[in-house]
């Protein structure tokens, strides 16, 4: 396949190319409206495939977060306390005579993490949900 090839022919979610359409899970008769661009034609998906192409849609603008909140939170309390360590150090003052200023930076480092990807992950839903309802649409 040249590159020039490679280029206009789009993949799909599971990574083949469109010409290679029949062994693909997302299945429909498709036509290169452009550099990139997919229009879908006369055929009816069934739920899953509406379910993957509302989520590769919204990945486009509200990618979904990685991982879990907690974990995420973990991180951002690591983070604080390193940079509260890392303060610590430079002015000179002694870290364990400042333990309840180490832990509410602790605990706001992990709530503002969490609540971020919270956030991350509730914008992706919306997304999807906005998408499939598009998607249902353009069935009728």
């Amino acid at each position: 396949m040249s590159t020039l090839e490679g280029w206009l022919l789009p993949t799909c979610r599971s990574g083949c190319r469109f010409r290679e359409f029949w062994n693909c899970s997302v299945r429909a008769e498709a036509m290169i409206a452009g550099p990139g661009l997919v229009t879908m034609l006369d055929y009816e998906m069934n739920e899953t495939e509406r379910e993957m192409l509302a989520e590769d849609r919204a990945e486009a603008y509200a990618p979904k977060p990685v991982g879990g909140a907690f974990m995420a939170g973990v991180c951002g309390a690591a983070l604080a306390l390193l940079g509260f360590i890392v303060a610590a150090r430079f002015y000179g003052w002694p870290v364990r005579d400042h333990i309840g200023l180490a832990l509410i930076l602790v605990a706001g480092g992990f709530v503002l993490v969490c609540g971020g990807y919270l956030r991350l992950a509730r914008r992706n839903r919306r997304a999807r949900r906005a998408e499939r309802r598009l998607i249902d649409r353009e069935q009728r």
